[in-house]
């Protein structure tokens, strides 16, 4: 059943990152951009909000905080990378933030003592090349300042340290309080987004509103982010943070090559064969 919620966690992320694609075309300007997280983190949290009525009056000071950091990371990744990726070579930016799964699987021995045994090591040593082999370079990216490298390492450690609150609120007093969590962090992320979305539109002088089209995917995106929340908050109680990253990483990497070639006609090239095939002995070695 563990496995059943990761892969669907996984389909839905890979739904999550389609959504945010075409809705990527409408975001012509930092104003738009935040608008758009604004609405994002407001849907995510709308849903987050129903999951958690029948329990919002038990809701505990301690979650309450969790979720507060939980949401500030959701911003630190997503702004910091969004920095990134418009100052560097968007094939790096991917490939770096790619390896915040790293973050929170040492996290696991190190600080809940879980336990890491040789098929896990192995299995964690073979996503790394799987990561690195589906990087598609463009001879055609901008080469600028390596400043780019700032914001895109901080992008990495926000993503890596939301995988590691994941695995704090589950092991935490308040475990049982997750939809609160996800609720609070959404809306700590979407009264930061519009705060900015406020200071852009003084600053630019100009509407910031997306088109009803951007908004539709962007608001679908918010609502399966807080779903995928959900489900990994769960996988990584049960699963530990050593299987769940490793795992959820090179799933997510395999849906991503079976999309383009299904979904976007892409010729598949000889190292996603490669990536494809590294993947499933990860995911078998992981199951040893």
């Amino acid at each position: 059943m563990n496995y059943v919620l990761l892969l669907v966690s996984a389909l839905l992320c890979t739904g999550y990152y389609m959504l945010t694609k075409g809705a990527s075309a409408f975001l012509d300007s930092k104003g738009r951009f935040y608008c758009s997280q604004a609405f994002f983190f407001g849907f995510a949290a709308v849903l987050a909000f129903f999951v958690t009525l029948p329990s919002l009056a038990e809701t505990q000071p301690l979650t309450v905080l969790l979720g507060v950091i939980y949401g500030i990371f959701f911003i630190g990744s997503q702004w910091c990378y969004t920095l990134a990726s418009k100052q560097g070579p968007a094939s790096i930016c991917v490939m770096i933030n790619s390896f915040a799964f790293v973050i929170p699987t040492i996290a696991g021995p190190v600080f809940w003592k879980e336990t890491l045994t040789l098929f896990n090591i192995i299995g964690i040593i073979l996503v790394i090349p799987a990561v690195v082999l589906t990087v598609k370079p463009d001879k055609t990216e901008k080469k600028g300042s390596k400043l780019y490298f700032i914001p895109l390492f901080t992008a990495m450690v926000f993503s890596g340290a939301i995988g590691a609150m994941q695995k704090v609120q589950q092991t935490s007093a308040v475990s049982d309080q997750m939809p609160a969590f996800v609720m609070v962090a959404a809306i700590t992320a979407c009264v930061g987004s519009v705060l900015m979305t406020l200071t852009r539109i003084k600053a630019e002088g100009k509407g910031v509103m997306l088109p009803k089209k951007g908004l539709l995917f962007i608001s679908l995106a918010g609502l399966c982010f807080s779903a995928i929340n959900f489900l990994n908050i769960t996988c990584v109680g049960r699963l530990g943070a050593v299987v769940f990253f490793p795992m959820y990483n090179v799933i997510n990497i395999m849906l991503s090559l079976i999309c383009s070639v299904v979904l976007f006609k892409e010729k598949p090239r000889r190292a996603d064969y490669f990536a494809f095939t590294i993947g499933i002995i990860s995911i078998l070695i992981f199951n040893l």
